[in-house]
């Protein structure tokens, strides 16, 4: 059920059932979205960033978009992150104390822990494994930005959010890398209702090379992946935000992984059997980032692929849809460009120290 959020706090039922909950590859992308026919008596109510309970995930969203057509109104409401943009980091970096006279870098955790210690009802999780340390300097923005940021900086940890009504709210770092083959299997002779929209894209240039020339700021690194295609195909890049040649490796070789073998979509209406009869089925449980097995009559082929979105009809599960990808990661296309450059950090007070030495 959707609950509009009064300015007094209060829920107001929301008189609509067929709404979706669209889950993406960063937390911060997930959407609620419904429509209304025109003269709907609540859509006084409904104005942008008006906030919205949706009561079966326990989640708060903001109306970001309304647009009114013909014969209906259309509303999109992003999770409301609103708390993560509160206050504003200037000049910010994530270097921290080391040792007596040394300061270093954080990993992606560390770095994203530090950077909500300000804020109010919010608490972290991450992976067991920890990320590379980085350095991030003279970054400008806000928490959510900065986390953003730190997406970008280490590309194969998305971030998901929790936001309830009322208590703290959740973040959590994730590491897809280690989801197993989970077991759920899709087949239009179970539980696809039709055959899946399928995409492939493997054009050269900077959607597919197998080896990649990626200069930053002083530094540059060269890598290849030939685990599809043996030919060398090149592709130049830069990012002048990155001057560590640590860093630079890792997002190049994150890059030629992506683009050294042919991106496949697979959209795909599928009937939940695990929430439609949960008794018989569940071992076909399935959520987002699962590698499970797709069964694909028109090609003849049973490929394993990784659910990068997935959309829940809470009243409708039978109009339920997944994403599914042959390359981790997120759906959107768009890109931007955060604060901030990723560095090798040498303490002032270290070096000075060393060039006094005899």
């Amino acid at each position: 059920m959707l609950a509009i959020i009064t300015r007094d706090g209060q829920h107001v039922p929301l008189d609509c059932e067929d709404y979706c909950i669209v889950h993406n590859w960063n937390g911060w992308e997930d959407t609620v979205q419904f429509s209304l026919p025109r003269g709907h008596p609540q859509m006084r109510l409904l104005a942008e960033r008006v906030r919205l309970a949706e009561k079966t995930e326990g989640q708060v969203y903001a109306l970001t978009s309304i647009n009114t057509g013909k014969n209906s109104t259309a509303y999109v409401a992003k999770l409301d992150l609103d708390s993560l943009c509160t206050t504003l980091l200037t000049d910010w970096n994530n270097y921290v104390k080391t040792g007596w006279f040394s300061k270093g870098p954080q990993t992606m955790a560390d770095t994203v822990r530090r950077a909500i210690s300000g804020l109010t009802g919010w608490e972290l999780t991450a992976p067991d494994k920890d990320t590379d340390k980085l350095a991030i300097e003279q970054f400008n923005g806000t928490p959510l930005e900065l986390i953003q940021k730190a997406v970008d900086v280490w590309k194969n940890y998305p971030v998901r959010f929790t936001v309830p009504s009322s208590g703290s709210c959740q973040m959590a770092v994730v590491d897809p890398s280690t989801r197993k083959l989970c077991g759920t299997y899709f087949t239009d002779e179970l539980n696809l209702l039709e055959q899946p929209y399928f995409k492939g894209k493997a054009e050269t240039g900077d959607g597919y090379y197998t080896a990649l020339h990626l200069a930053g700021k002083g530094c540059s690194v060269e890598v290849k992946n030939h685990d599809y295609d043996a030919r060398i195909i090149w592709h130049y890049e830069s990012d002048s935000s990155i001057s560590a040649q640590s860093a630079l490796k890792i997002k190049a070789d994150s890059m030629v992984k992506a683009a050294a073998a042919p991106k496949r979509s697979y959209s795909c209406k599928a009937a939940d059997l695990s929430r439609l009869q949960p008794e018989r089925y569940q071992h076909l449980t399935f959520g987002l980032y699962d590698k499970v097995v797709l069964m694909d009559r028109d090609r003849q082929t049973n490929s394993t692929v990784q659910i990068a979105q997935y959309t829940v009809y809470p009243h409708r599960p039978e109009n339920n849809a997944v994403q599914l990808n042959s390359v981790a990661g997120k759906i959107s296309s768009t890109s931007k460009s955060y604060s901030g450059d990723v560095i090798q950090y040498t303490d002032p007070d270290e070096t000075e120290d060393k060039n006094a030495d005899p």
